[in-house]
């Protein structure tokens, strides 16, 4: 439900508000089923209460918001309405409207403060929307979840069908909650699921009974809950309540003063996750004033007062009166002390509350038997007010001490408790803290008798040892998982290894579980490597004969594999292979050089077969090293020889097959250098073509044609005249080889026989 639709929605509820006041007779209302008014009902409990009501409702990342929410309050009673709609096809808005406003509705047209009161609104709005859903195929599907809540202002009662939550909060902790009807709820009835567990459980929307239902609903009603100044209520649809921990709740609460300060702190909580977020309605109430709970009128019965003043009179029985004075009070001593035995053995039972309730109901009735100094003179005389009053004061002291310590007792327990919580939930640092809270209580408690003190004492020191190692395992499972994450395998199966021997040690089953999968799934990674660095290193070793620096780049791999697995034998036995490796492949290329050099030596001198002898050695080594620039200096000079010696198709071939070897060097320079020489040879090979098609035309006696080809021969030449690959002596070689055929063609073809 949007901004906008809350405001239209509350425009019309306004309305049906008007309408059902206007419908309530003046004067009539009953609360208390045909009970008659008090003076302080007359006025009106509101005015002396104080309940302030925040609330808001998100679509959360829907389109639609499918929930509703509206209360009221009246003169005496208060109601709270929250709807979560659900359909098949389409109508949950309707769905949520129709329920919320029927419920405001009934309220408003006969307010009442009863269990079956609250289960027949409930119902009526069932009807309705059932009623609703006949009207149109469309919204056939609609169902809606409910939560209500009515208040006296002084209690409070609630009814849910659905999983709409209420939570009743005390002393800033949860004491009431609302039963879902869901199926993942009856699985934690049954022990199957934690109640934490059900905010994640995949049948938490899967309900058992929503408003809708055509076969008739059963309401869940709570019992009466008497309020205290201080109270709080927070009701909430499943959107919220799926996304908060109780723990959330208390310790935003904590951090809040105003109630729409902690509704706001619940939202952030909310929007923090990083899930889809459904639409979500949060409805806080703090409570910071009940009113007054109503005295009923004495009816002072003067007849049997005069009555029994008669008869006293009557027969003068003073003693007897005393007597009877002197027995009740036994009686109430009696019962005092019942009291105090009975809260002793719930002590000893470890029924804290009501321990509580026995030691209170004893203090009251030494409270009955204080003697007012007020009093007749004939019981003032029977029992001095001063003596016996010194006396029951110090009995009741006595009792308030008890009680005092009873509460101390209840607190350390629930510090225990939801230290137990975190401990269950692997919070160690805030487990410990509730363990140290609840034993700086237990010195406050050695006179209270309760039998398991020193095994309660016991207990928390266990659990706080406990909580200190677990904490130190914890942390070596996360340092674990940071190494897993940066590839040091060997120090992350240490840290795992080490974190489950103290989760060993402390019975954490979940811990030791999870840490046994993360050193499995380690185990099975590090076996990965050392087969991956195996099958590196005998690569390696294939590759030695033929491609020294493949063999150096793979055992490189391998290297840094056992590297990482820490195994430092294998490491330097590849590193002493690495160094020998280049040093060899140094020796090679050396040598290589060296076959260049003698290569070009042979070619200076013309002895061009020698050359090529020495510069294939060259070239065998280029290729057992896969050494690119070695291999390009190879073919290069091979090309230059055969450029000297005049083979010039030869020598393009060379240089083109440098060249396809050069682009995958860095060398720039030596790429052009290669890309012109092969330009050269392209224009002297086709120059040559040229000449050789005129040397043919020539002795087939066509001149004309030899000549032009010859021409055409030296154009091309003419082109490279100023080549740097091309020295003066070899250009003019070419040209005036060319220029003597075409003279001689020349002649042939302008020669004129004689007769």
């Amino acid at each position: 439900m949007n901004l906008s639709d809350m405001k239209s929605g509350g425009k019309k509820l306004n309305v049906i508000v008007k309408r059902g006041k206007s419908m309530i007779p003046p004067k009539v209302e009953k609360p208390y089923e045909d009970e008659e008014k008090s003076i302080e009902e007359k006025i009106g409990r509101k005015s002396e209460s104080k309940f302030v009501t925040s609330f808001l409702s998100r679509a959360g990342d829907s389109t639609l918001n499918s929930d509703y929410f509206a209360y009221i309050e009246l003169e005496n009673y208060g109601c709270w309405v929250m709807a979560d709609g659900y359909d098949e096809d389409k109508g949950s808005e309707e769905a949520s409207r129709i329920v919320v406003e029927e419920v405001i509705e009934n309220f408003l047209k006969n307010p009442k403060y009863t269990k079956r009161y609250l289960k027949k609104i409930i119902k009526k709005a069932n009807e309705k929307l059932n009623h609703e859903r006949l009207k149109s195929r469309e919204y056939r599907g609609m169902n809606s979840s409910i939560a209500v809540l009515l208040t006296d202002y002084t209690s409070v009662i609630f009814g849910t069908v659905g999983n709409c939550r209420v939570n009743i909060i005390k002393d800033e902790i949860i004491r009431e909650k609302s039963r879902d009807n869901s199926i993942s709820y009856l699985m934690y009835e049954t022990g199957q699921l934690s109640y934490r567990e059900l905010r994640f459980h995949n049948q938490r929307n899967k309900l058992t009974q929503t408003l809708g239902d055509e076969e008739g609903i059963k309401v869940g009603v709570s019992s009466k809950i008497d309020l205290l100044d201080g109270d709080k209520v927070l009701m909430m649809t499943h959107g919220a309540w799926e996304k908060l921990d109780e723990s959330d709740i208390e310790v935003e609460l904590s951090r809040s003063e105003r109630v729409g300060q902690w509704i706001s702190g619940l939202e952030k909580r909310i929007k923090n996750g990083s899930a889809k977020i459904e639409n979500y309605t949060l409805v806080g109430v703090f409570i910071d004033k009940i009113a007054l709970v109503p005295k009923k009128k004495m009816n002072f019965n003067w007849v049997k007062l005069l009555g029994i003043v008669a008869i006293v009179l009557f027969l003068g029985l003073g003693l007897y009166k005393g007597y009877s004075l002197k027995k009740e009070r036994e009686n109430i001593y009696e019962k005092a002390f019942l009291y105090e035995n009975e809260g002793m053995r719930q002590i000893q039972e470890e029924e804290i509350d009501k321990a509580i309730e026995s030691f209170s109901l004893s203090k009251g009735k030494y409270k009955e038997l204080e003697v007012n100094p007020s009093s007749n003179i004939f019981y003032r005389t029977i029992f001095s007010p001063k003596i016996t009053n010194i006396n029951l004061g110090k009995q009741i002291t006595l009792v308030d001490k008890k009680i005092e310590q009873i509460e101390i007792l209840q607190e350390l327990m629930n510090d225990f408790q939801i230290g137990d919580k975190n401990y269950k939930n692997n919070e160690f640092i805030e487990a410990e803290n509730n363990f140290e809270e609840a034993r700086t209580k237990l010195p406050q408690l050695k006179d209270l008798k309760y039998p398991k003190i020193k095994e309660l004492s016991n207990k928390l020191d266990e659990l706080i040892l406990a909580c200190q190692g677990l904490e130190i395992g914890k942390t070596l499972k996360l340092d674990g998982d940071l190494l897993a994450n940066n590839r040091d395998t060997e120090e992350a199966l240490r840290n795992y290894s080490e974190a489950k021997i103290i989760f060993l040690k402390y019975d954490k089953i979940d811990l030791v579980a999870e840490t046994t999968d993360k050193i499995n799934a380690l185990s099975k990674e590090r076996e990965r490597k050392y087969n991956l660095g195996t099958m590196y290193e005998k690569r390696g070793i294939e590759l030695e004969s033929k491609d020294i620096s493949g063999a150096i780049v793979y055992y490189e791999m391998a290297k840094g594999i056992f590297g990482e697995l820490k195994d430092e034998i294998r490491r330097q036995e590849l590193s002493d292979k690495v160094v020998k490796l280049d040093e060899l492949r140094k020796l090679l290329r050396k040598e290589s050089i060296g076959y260049i050099n003698t290569a070009k030596a042979y070619s200076d001198t013309g002895d061009y077969e020698k050359s090529l002898s020495v510069l294939k050695k060259s070239q065998d080594i280029s290729v057992q090293l896969r050494d690119n620039q070695l291999m390009v200096n190879g073919l290069e000079k091979e090309g230059d020889i055969f450029f000297d010696n005049k083979k010039y198709v030869l020598a393009e071939k060379k240089y083109k097959e440098a060249y396809g070897v050069v682009v995958n060097t860095n060398n720039d320079v030596q790429q052009k250098e290669i890309k012109e020489k092969t330009k050269l040879l392209n224009t002297i090979v086709s120059s040559k073509k040229l000449e050789k098609k005129g040397d043919k035309l020539f002795e087939d006696k066509k001149y004309k044609e030899a000549r032009v080809e010859f021409k055409l021969a030296m154009e091309k030449v003419k082109k490279i005249e100023k080549n740097r690959y091309l020295t003066k002596e070899k250009y003019d070689d070419l040209l005036k080889e060319i220029e003597k055929k075409e003279k001689k063609a020349w002649v042939e073809s302008n020669w004129i026989p004689f007769f």
